[in-house]
């Protein structure tokens, strides 16, 4: 037997059970969000600490599923957009997707560091 093909055996089950994780973890995800909705417009009272634990839990969505989309060759892009369009059409999408989100991140970092050195700025004083 190949040495690929045994670690593809052994690491492929691995990468299964990541994406059954996420899998669950998405699905947590929208329950805690569903039930946070729906306690503050029914009850008036939200549950607490929604927000952290649903931050919490998106890294771990997002390093359970690398793994699997890397095992099928796949990538995280708008595929509903992607898929649409053929040949030169499909590279001018990916060119303008990739250059907004390039733009998001930037006005991302922007902020966030600018928003960084005004709280570093604030404890010195």
């Amino acid at each position: 037997m190949k040495p690929r093909k045994t670690m593809t055996s052994l690491v492929r089950p691995i990468e299964n059970f990541g994406a059954v994780v996420c899998a669950v973890f998405v699905a947590v995800n929208i329950a805690i969000i569903f039930a946070s909705v729906f306690m503050r417009y029914v009850f008036h009272r939200p549950i607490l600490g929604t927000t952290e634990l649903v931050s919490l839990l998106m890294p771990y969505i997002a390093y359970f599923a690398i793994g699997y989309t890397d095992a099928i060759n796949g990538h995280i892009q708008m595929s509903a957009l992607c898929s649409k369009y053929k040949g030169r059409h499909k590279y001018i999408s990916q060119i303008i997707i990739y250059g907004i989100a390039l733009a998001v991140f930037a006005i991302l970092f922007y902020v966030s560091g600018k928003n960084f050195i005004a709280s570093v700025a604030k404890m010195e004083k």
